[in-house]
């Protein structure tokens, strides 16, 4: 509008004005109230002619000082509520004393500004947010200016308009709020539009500003919409569905069985527009999903807490699926002969199964003794023989299950081995290899073997070096026997042990000895009768069982010529016609029907003149010694002679003694007659 403050002064001559000051008293368009913001200069001009200057050049277009009023006035055009105030105007005139007049000018109007800000001062307007659900918001309404200062009223504007906050206040700066709360936001709040009015007078329409509030909205449900009447079956797909409503924006639906999360299809909105959406899952039980729950879970991703599920409980049918152990009493490598053990069979089915059988090595069990619903096998003083592979079956509607194999393999001491060769041919003096094989388990180096020999004469054991392994074979044992006696027969006895204990019957093995070559001579005495003349004397060995022949041959040491050759029953030998200082080589054997026994052989003999003196010095020696061999023959027959006549005369005396028994009887006899 348009506003005009009059100059009233007595006397107004436009011929006498030189000088129109205004001032205003608030300093509001000047360094300070004394200093006119305006004036209207006339001097050394006509008044219409004036100079018109303006302190505020930004007042120049809405201030004009008009003349040609009655009275003059002071127009504002347009007037602001900022223009309110206490107006002076000074008249200077060139023959008349200065007038002053005052006016105080009264504006009514609107605010110059309402808008609506947070609390960070931000201005708002349109959709604003989105604020999660059960936020606090503060919303604040500002008004400048206006006049008089405009009430502020907060309305919620929906079918109806409900005044929520009528309060406002002032501040020093002229400016006007309204500070609205919205404690705990909820879903009703969703898309609420708030408006805010400004009022200063009924000359004026209300100046409005207003927001619509945008949320993020928890979802309010989720279900499971597919239902199966029947139990699951493992290895099978099935589809469920999940619809989930209420969410601001889209939820996101998870599904799950325990901490497992299960991958499904991306949410469909649905165009109902309350927020609802579905997913889908194909879920291929197992059997480990029996008797668990399914769950979908939905949530908005913008909102702490803000879960919401449901579950659905299944029961899934499956397979038997079996875990075949040894009793925790027992390790698979230390089972003894004679244990006691319990084989398990733990199965987990649905439905139960309905029958359980055992096998070993691949064949049915037969009579088995079971407890704990056939779930467990009892072995009591358990055989080698039922070592092997055991497995168990189980079946119900769905299948039918066999068991890995579970190998029991029974430790046990060692035994003999079926099958082998238990008889040998032996030739006496010469080797015989006999081999002991034994089964037992463990087969490792805590097996060891034991042999002995018995003859008809004595019982005695072959140790190291007769007695040797098997490189490549733990189980076995050879031993050497070499039979020296008379005798036909033999027993070989091998007693064998592992960790498990020491064989308990030995293995025995039979030795028919035929006769063979003989032993060679041993302990051969050479001596130099003269000085062409050698005799040789040696203890003979074993004949092998049949009669045998000694043979005595001479080589020439540098030549290797035979140069004499004796045979005799017993290796005795007298050598002739030997050339002194000359080197020969004797070689010595027995023979007879079965060969030769190993020659004895004495190199480098030589016949040299001085062995003559030392040959009847030696000779002498033994002349001494065969006369006192023979004192002690003749002193042991006189004994013996002297013994036997003791005995003829004890005897004899015992004779007559029995015969006067016998004569007295019949004496005896013929008096009763």
């Amino acid at each position: 509008k348009k506003a005009a403050i009059e100059c009233v002064t007595d006397g107004w001559d436009e011929n006498d004005v030189q000088l129109v000051l205004w001032y205003r008293e608030d300093s509001e368009y000047g360094a300070d109230g004394s200093v006119p913001f305006y004036r209207l200069d006339a001097r050394h001009r006509q008044l219409f002619k004036a100079k018109h200057v303006l302190q505020n050049q930004s007042l120049e277009h809405r201030f004009v000082f008009d003349v040609t009023l009655t009275p003059p006035a002071l127009v504002i055009h347009p007037v602001l509520v900022s223009d309110e105030g206490w107006y002076r105007c000074r008249v200077d005139y060139k023959t008349s004393r200065t007038q002053s007049y005052s006016a105080y000018l009264e504006v009514i109007g609107p605010p110059e500004e309402l808008k609506i800000v947070d609390t960070s001062g931000a201005e708002l307007s349109g959709l604003i947010g989105p604020y999660d659900e059960f936020a606090n918001v503060v919303l604040v309404c500002e008004a400048r200016a206006g006049n008089p200062s405009p009430a502020l009223i907060w309305y919620h504007i929906n079918a109806l308009e409900v005044i929520i906050d009528n309060t406002y206040a002032y501040n020093r700066t002229g400016i006007v709020t309204n500070d609205l709360h919205l404690r705990q936001l909820d879903r009703h709040d969703y898309r609420t539009r708030l408006a805010c009015r400004a009022s200063s007078s009924s000359l004026y329409d209300p100046i409005e500003r207003s927001v619509i509030i945008d949320m993020n909205l928890k979802p309010l449900s989720a279900k499971i919409t597919t239902l199966y009447g029947r139990p699951l079956i493992a290895g099978r797909t099935f589809e469920f569905r999940c619809l989930a409503e209420g969410s601001r924006p889209e939820p996101r639906i998870v599904w799950k069985i325990g901490d497992t999360i299960l991958a499904s299809d991306p949410p469909v909105l649905s165009s109902d527009g309350n927020g609802s959406a579905e997913s889908v899952v194909k879920f291929t039980p197992t059997a480990d999903h029996n008797d668990r729950e399914l769950i979908c879970l939905a949530n908005n991703p913008l909102i702490a807490n803000s879960s919401v599920e449901d579950r659905l409980w299944i029961s899934v049918e499956f397979s038997p699926i079996i875990n075949i152990s040894l009793d925790p009493n027992h390790s698979i490598g230390y089972v003894t002969e004679g244990d006691y053990i319990r084989v398990k069979c733990e199965v987990l089915a649905n439905p139960w199964v309905t029958f359980i059988e055992w096998s070993l090595n691949g064949k049915r069990v037969q009579n088995p003794v079971l407890i704990d619903k056939n779930q467990t096998l009892v072995i009591d003083n358990i055989l080698r023989d039922q070592s092997g592979r055991y497995q168990c079956t189980a079946g119900n509607g769905i299948g039918r299950t066999i068991s890995p194999e579970l190998n029991i393999e029974v430790n046990y001491a060692p035994v003999c081995r079926k099958g082998q060769q238990i008889h040998y041919t032996a030739v006496r003096n010469l080797a015989t290899e006999v081999r002991c094989l034994v089964d037992t388990r463990p087969v490792d180096s805590s097996v060891r073997f034991k042999w002995f020999v018995n003859t008809s004469v004595e019982t005695f054991e072959l140790k190291a070096p007769d007695v040797n392994p098997v490189s490549d074979d733990p189980t076995a044992s050879v031993a050497t026997y070499r039979p020296k006696t008379a005798l036909n027969y033999a027993m070989m006895m091998c007693l064998a042990e592992n960790r498990v204990g020491p064989q308990v019957e030995p293995c025995v093995y039979y030795l028919r000895i035929h006769n063979g070559p003989p032993e060679s001579v041993r302990n051969c005495d050479i001596t130099h009768t003269s000085a062409i003349v050698v005799s040789v004397e040696c203890m003979a060995g074993n004949n092998g069982g049949l009669r045998a022949d000694y043979h005595l041959e001479v080589y020439h040491s540098l030549t290797e010529q035979l140069v004499a050759n004796y045979t005799a029953l017993q290796p005795k030998f007298v050598v002739e016609s030997l050339a002194a200082d000359v080197s020969y080589n004797l070689v010595i054997y027995s023979s007879n029907d079965r060969g030769n026994s190993p020659p004895l052989t004495y190199p480098s003999v030589r016949l040299l003149l001085t062995d003559i003196n030392l040959n009847a010095s030696k000779t002498q020696k033994d002349i001494t010694r065969l006369m006192n061999s023979l004192i002690g023959i003749v002193v042991s027959i006189v004994i013996f002679t002297i013994c036997v006549a003791l005995v003829v005369k004890i005897r004899r005396f015992i004779y007559e003694d029995e015969y006067r028994v016998y004569d007295d009887g019949r004496s005896s006899q013929s008096e009763s007659d």
